[in-house]
């Protein structure tokens, strides 16, 4: 279950991995930025699809598809 933080401006999305020790601190960096990016784009463009916003941050459409599946969890 994520963990969510919001401040004036902020949402933080915090999830909880299912990968455990080194391979979690590899992915972690990646995975953070991805949900980051993910966030500002919706905060800039709230009416956005899925497969637009992957082409604005240059991920797969399948990586923006889970991560929003898994924000919306």
């Amino acid at each position: 279950m994520p963990e969510y933080m919001i401040k004036r401006e902020d949402i933080m999305v915090m999830f909880k991995s299912l990968v455990s020790g080194t391979d979690q601190a590899a992915n972690q960096a990646g995975d953070n930025s991805a949900v980051a990016c993910i966030l500002k784009v919706i905060q800039e463009e709230p009416g956005l699809s899925q497969k637009k916003i992957a082409d604005i941050i240059g991920e797969k459409y399948s990586t923006v598809k889970y991560y929003m599946e898994s924000m919306k969890k």
